[in-house]
């Protein structure tokens, strides 16, 4: 009986609500000042009882992922781009007027990245998730190259631009 009653006393004294003071007030430049101690000329506020659950929660099986289930954007590295053809200042004979670009990436483009050509500071063709190009039946002339790499229409990434001077070999007219 008298273990029953031990058992019963402690129970209730953990599980009594305990109140909880807060004194407040003015100091000579009008600041307001917020205390748990007691202060002289300060006003008593009784704040009410908040039941805390102070267990652990559970974690939620759709919260809790392994690195490698994150978004790819927050695994993956900064992405930078190299051209590695055609070189810069290159001159390229093609009486076809084709022009190949290779690029060499420092990782994979994610499924939200694609990368797009730039001949002579417009868009050539649609953006795309391969990192070769072969440019038909350009004009003769120089030319400037440059890839962009864009995530969700923002831009992410771009190479250094360069210059190429494509030749086509042309047939005057005989008189």
């Amino acid at each position: 009986m008298r273990l029953s009653f031990a058992i019963i006393l402690i129970s209730s004294s953990t599980t009594a609500p305990c109140t909880q003071k807060i004194f407040t007030w003015l100091d000579e430049k009008g600041v307001r000042h917020f205390s748990d101690t007691p202060q002289k000329g300060a006003e008593v506020t009784v704040l009410p009882n908040v039941k805390v659950n102070t267990s652990t929660p559970a974690l939620n099986h759709r919260a809790s992922f392994a690195l490698n289930e994150l978004p790819e954007h927050t695994q993956q590295k900064p992405l930078s781009l190299k051209m590695l053809k055609p070189q810069h200042d290159m001159a390229i004979r093609s009486n076809q007027g084709i022009i190949t670009v290779q690029l060499k990436s420092n990782r994979p483009l994610e499924s939200t990245e694609q990368v797009q050509l730039l001949l002579d500071g417009k868009p050539y063709d649609a953006p795309q998730h391969n990192l070769d190009w072969r440019l038909n039946n350009i004009d003769r002339g120089t030319h400037t190259l440059a890839v962009q790499t864009i995530r969700n229409g923002k831009l992410i990434a771009s190479t250094i631009p360069i210059t190429v001077h494509l030749h086509r070999a042309s047939v005057s007219p005989s008189n």
